[in-house]
């Protein structure tokens, strides 16, 4: 009778971790704002952002934060970020084209500062690798956000949603 049991409990646990093991994750696209922008247009800018994809299968979450070298780094290195906005005094921290994903399908539509072209001193291919952002671009103007400073725009390599990310850094940009 135990030895039936067990049986029983085993077939259940196994159909219990088949079932769980194929439901996908959802995807998002995490997008990391280290600006003097108020906080709360952390939910306009999603929204915005996810207007500009039809993927239904991703979703985006911004996060905003006060301009520090130090939580920047950090969550550069913790890897949670896809797509960073910085302050343009923050470049010297945020460039590094080894990290970076190439943004050249941006700049064969639109100039590009030459300071955000860099060379990949592994793979030694040169890129556009930032876009900058400021009060003329579409995502400030859509928005209605008056904002004079100029930021920095960068994708992290190697993501899931790159390509939604680079389509969205466009789009952001033109």
């Amino acid at each position: 009778m135990k030895k039936g049991l067990l049986f029983v409990l085993c077939i259940i646990s196994s159909l219990h971790l088949v079932g769980c093991s194929n439901q996908e994750e959802a995807v998002t696209l995490d997008v990391m704002f280290f600006t003097e922008l108020p906080i709360d247009l952390s939910e306009a800018f999603t929204e915005y952002t996810e207007s500009l994809y039809e993927a239904s299968d991703i979703s985006t979450t911004t996060h905003m934060f006060l301009p520090s070298p130090e939580k920047l780094t950090v969550e550069m290195v913790a890897g949670e970020g896809d797509i960073y906005v910085v302050e343009d005094w923050m470049y010297n921290i945020i460039f590094d084209p080894v990290i970076l994903h190439p943004l050249d399908e941006i700049a064969e539509i639109e100039e590009v500062d030459e300071r955000f072209y860099g060379k990949n001193e592994i793979t030694e291919e040169e890129h556009v690798y930032a876009v900058g952002l400021d009060h003329d671009s579409p995502l400030f103007m859509e928005l209605g956000i008056e904002y004079s400073d100029s930021l920095i725009a960068v994708m992290m390599r190697d993501r899931q949603v790159n390509d939604i990310g680079l389509d969205v850094l466009q789009q952001w940009y033109e």
